[in-house]
């Protein structure tokens, strides 16, 4: 767990002073650390860091440019490389100094090879997620088949009474189209008017999707069956909506 905690202090000392390295962001952290006994052959500072002396640090410490330089010959094939870099208390490039050493007198092949192998090795379980998720159109996400209809439509939102139009509605909701801005979720009442302006039908839903702010996605809550009833008997002379 001490890896997390330093990592955000690090992120707040970074944050006072950007241009500071990270040589002397680990040097303050260590300076500014609570020593502590019990952390004594533990850790290598035998101490505990203090996010409010690293901080205070970064503040008022003027930044050094200086990077030590590192000379290191290694093998990538040493096992033992790890132990010896924490034993020696390598710190902050010994990782970029590694890699170059990793590379060194491998052709272009090998390395490219080796890419590949790890880039399939990452990607393989997205390919597999993928492959193993059914595919979802339009079609199959929707409950309940749509019609193209042409209506008039009053909906209160509160004590607000407004207006629009329905031009797509199914059995379980249609959609709204108005000037008026009505945020996603809101609940509203519905008095839709049938094709031939002869019957309205009045519900309730809620709005489960925005356009621009214009049109609106309307899912309708329980719908009785009369109202079911009435949605179906229009349907039988509309078109389906694509």
């Amino acid at each position: 767990m001490a890896a997390p905690f330093v990592s955000g202090i690090v992120g707040m000392m970074r944050y006072e002073q950007p241009a500071m390295n990270c040589y002397q962001i680990k040097n303050l952290m260590i300076t500014g650390a609570d020593q502590r006994a019990v952390l004594s052959g533990k850790v290598k500072s035998s101490a505990r860091v203090n996010a409010y002396n690293g901080v205070t640090l970064a503040k008022t410490t003027a930044v050094d440019p200086f990077k030590p330089g590192y000379l290191m010959s290694v093998s990538p094939h040493d096992r033992g490389l790890a132990s010896s870099l924490a034993s020696r208390g390598g710190g902050c490039g010994t990782i970029g100094v590694v890699g170059r050493e990793f590379w060194r007198g491998v052709s272009f092949q090998d390395k490219l090879r080796q890419i590949i192998v790890v880039l399939s090795l990452i990607l393989l379980p997205v390919f597999v997620v993928r492959s193993l998720r059914k595919p979802e159109t339009g079609r199959h996400q929707r409950r309940f088949e749509r019609y193209q209809i042409n209506s008039s439509v009053s909906f209160k939102i509160g004590d607000q009474e407004l207006t629009g139009s329905v031009r797509t509605i199914s059995v379980g909701g249609s959609d709204l189209n108005t000037d008026a801005l009505i945020e996603q979720g809101s609940t509203l009442t519905m008095v839709i008017a049938s094709p031939d302006g002869k019957s309205r039908i009045e519900v309730q839903g809620h709005i489960v999707w925005s356009q621009e702010q214009k049109r609106y996605g309307i899912a309708f809550d329980n719908v009785t069956d009369a109202v079911r009833s009435q949605i179906e008997g229009w349907s039988a002379s509309l078109q389906k909506a694509s």
